[in-house]
């Protein structure tokens, strides 16, 4: 039977949280879950109509544990708050544990999210109001729901909803327009799940791992409640080291033009001085601030006299001129850089330091600079100021399908570099066990190529790595590419190859393969040393060439799907002379045109053996999606594995699961939490997972204490 549950509760308590002094707010108190005021029900009859109920609390328990016992099937909108509430509020834990394994309840809220995935509803922008504009890829409310499928406004009266609380234990007083608003929620939510799943049956998209992202979600929502210790004294250390570290670049910058300083607004103090303007302090420029030590300094020389002011001191980007040194890269990426609303490019961290040329040494210490300011704004100011903070934790934090974590950004913590991890603990009396899974997506990717009716040397790697037991992945793809022994093979070598191995599924070419290869193992290639790699990488790795084909729509094909005209009326109908079509159409003036080139460009509808899907791709979306998915829902399941089998699930980053346990149990935990991750991994991928590999340690804190350099500190 098909059962729509919605519930009424007390007002959702406020968390206790800091103001950091970047401006977030961090949580630093557990969810409380709120008491239970009533619950309602709606049923598809077998005629088709609708049939919904109100019951009291004691009732809403009972009715739930008996479908949950009968087998029935549920459907909610953000089930886990829903499954939390009706578990504290009597409904026994480990049925609602077993009906997410057997996947028998719905969520319209992550649905949403799975449509609008695979219809490409995030993927192709429109024109609107003279920008491009995408979907935000978010969940939405119920009453925004209603909207999406029903074309409904869903009242909501505050003055209802938020007094539900008043009438616990009175359920018999509850007046009417407070029975039908929560008849209203449960009625809605069958409502917008029969249209989600007619979409569903007519488009042929199957549930697309909704269930896999649901088990994710109750594994996150015990996370939340738990939250993770801090190491607040090794953060204020960390903080100062960091801020000194910042001295230099901030100093380059000044010297490059790509930066100035200034006094902190009021407090700067002047003060006149009568002496020959020509003769004090020559040197110094007249009205720049200049840092002199811990102060900034600022000159202005009149005929007669001298103003000399001193501050705080205050460093500032040189935004214009960061600006014209990225504009031609910007040029040639489409669309694709950040952009304001005044037209300007966005400074973002994350996005330029992928696409900032390596060789512009200005930049890269502006990069630099940026990369230790995150991590003092992001990091080290929240963490030097609490105890203990609970993240946000997002199950489907990007389109891959990959998990996030927000107000503390816990899973972008680097990870062997900076000692940011250090500072993450287990609660008292408690150690964590740390295991990742070794070069997961070349096992993922293994398994998309065989279900893809491909098999080569990778397949041939991955079954002799034999858990471990084999040889090394990257050592072994080394020694085929540059045909010597694997003994042979030197530590940059190795490196390089996993660059290879990383960077070529993607769809990167060479030139941005030599900026990937350089930025994250710091292996230097010329542009002509990349191609020479790419030949011999595909020479061994015939497979890897083809997966990449499959995704390779050529120009003309994806303009005729669109537009039913091939590339070369368009080339003559618009007077192009470029090489590549679609490239000057994205860049032609007329927005129409842009809409087409971007709907040609996205003619790629990736699908994944769990059944997430993923339409509109460009090619390197498509080839990445294939493999980075997989491995998110390796990941997902591992997780579920381990904390439906009683194991505490701390931390979580994408490969890498931390559970914590007491000291003595420590080695049986390590081995428990080996074999979740071991059995998700044959779950989900079956030819390649009995081959995948586990590295584990049981550890105090989350990783190695460093300095900026990477020199180990020593933590009392």
């Amino acid at each position: 039977m098909l059962i729509a549950i919605d519930t009424e509760t007390t007002l959702i308590k406020d968390r206790a949280f800091i103001q950091t002094r970047s401006g977030s707010r961090v949580r630093t108190e557990p969810f409380t879950v709120p008491q239970l005021a009533c619950g309602s029900f709606t049923e598809k009859k077998r005629d088709g109509t609708l049939d919904t109920r109100l019951r009291d609390p004691e009732d809403t328990v009972d009715e739930v544990t008996d479908m949950l016992r009968n087998g029935d099937t549920l459907v909610m909108h953000n089930a886990m708050f829903d499954i939390q509430v009706l578990i504290e509020a009597g409904v026994p834990k480990e049925l609602f544990m077993a009906a997410l394994d057997k996947g028998r309840i719905h969520d319209t809220m992550y649905l949403h999210l799975l449509i609008g995935l695979a219809k490409g509803r995030y993927e192709i922008p429109k024109w609107v109001r003279g920008t491009w504009q995408t979907e935000e890829f978010r969940v939405l409310s119920l009453k925004g729901l209603a909207r999406e499928y029903l074309g409904l406004d869903l009242a909501k009266d505050e003055t209802v909803r938020c007094n539900f609380g008043d009438y616990i234990g009175r359920f018999d007083e509850l007046p009417e327009e407070f029975a039908h608003y929560a008849k209203k929620d449960a009625e809605v939510t069958m409502r917008v799940f029969l249209e989600m799943r007619r979409q569903i049956n007519e488009d042929c998209l199957g549930w697309m791992s909704e269930a896999i992202q649901l088990r994710c979600a109750w594994v996150f929502a015990q996370m939340d409640r738990r939250g993770v210790r801090i190491d607040q004294k090794l953060a204020q250390t960390l903080e100062v080291e960091f801020s000194r570290y910042l001295e230099q670049p901030r100093a380059d910058m000044v010297q490059a033009g790509l930066g100035s300083w200034e006094a902190e607004p009021g407090t700067a103090k002047r003060s006149a001085l009568d002496v020959e303007p020509d003769k004090y302090r020559p040197g110094l420029e007249s009205g720049v601030w200049v840092l002199e030590g811990d102060q900034a300094v600022k000159v202005r020389r009149f005929k007669r006299r001298v103003h000399e002011w001193v501050g705080e001191p205050k460093f500032k980007l040189n935004t214009r001129a960061i600006q014209a040194r990225l504009d031609p890269v910007a040029e040639g990426l489409h669309k694709k850089a950040p952009m304001r609303a005044d037209g300007t490019l966005k400074l973002e961290y994350d996005f330029w330091h992928e696409h900032a040329p390596a060789d512009d040494a200005p930049l890269q210490t502006w990069l630099e600079h940026e990369k230790i300011k995150k991590v003092l704004t992001a990091y080290l100011f929240v963490y030097a100021q609490c105890q203990r903070v609970y993240a946000r934790w997002n199950v489907m934090g990007a389109k891959s399908g990959r998990t996030s974590a927000s107000s503390t950004s816990v899973q972008n913590v680097p990870k062997r570099r900076l000692g940011i991890r250090s500072l993450f603990l287990p609660d008292p009396g408690h150690v964590f066990v740390i295991s990742d899974f070794s070069a997961q997506e070349l096992f993922t990717l293994a398994q998309t190529m065989k279900d893809m009716g491909i098999e080569g040397p990778l397949m041939t790697a991955c079954r002799q790595f034999d858990r471990g037991r084999g040889p090394d992945l990257h050592r072994f793809g080394a020694g085929l590419v540059l045909e010597k022994p694997m003994d042979q093979v030197t530590k940059e070598e190795r490196q390089g190859q996993k660059a290879l191995h990383f960077g070529v599924p993607g769809g990167l070419g060479a030139p941005k393969l030599c900026e990937y290869a350089f930025k994250t193992y710091g292996v230097r290639w010329t542009v002509d040393e990349t191609k020479r790699r790419l030949a011999l990488f595909f020479k061994a790795f015939p497979d890897f060439k083809e997966y990449l084909s499959r995704f390779n729509t050529s120009r003309h094909a994806a303009l005729m799907a669109v537009t039913g005209r091939g590339e070369a009326w368009w080339r003559q109908e618009l007077i192009l002379e470029g090489w590549n079509t679609i490239r000057e159409m994205l860049r032609y003036p007329d927005p129409d045109v842009q809409e087409i080139a971007e709907k040609a460009d996205r003619q790629q509808v990736a699908v994944i053996r769990t059944g997430r899907r993923r339409g509109y791709c460009r090619y390197t979306e498509a080839a990445n999606f294939g493999f980075q998915g997989l491995a998110a829902d390796v990941s997902k399941e591992a997780m579920w594995l381990a904390e439906s089998r009683g194991l505490e699930m701390k931390l979580f980053c994408h490969d890498e699961l931390v559970v914590q346990c007491r000291p003595e149990h420590a080695e049986a935990v390590k081995d428990q939490l080996e074999g979740c991750m071991f059995e998700a991994f044959e779950r989900v991928c079956p030819d390649v997972g009995k081959y995948a590999g586990v590295e584990s340690e049981i550890a105090d804190r989350w990783g190695k204490t460093t300095d900026i350099s990477g020199e180990v500190l020593k933590v009392e």
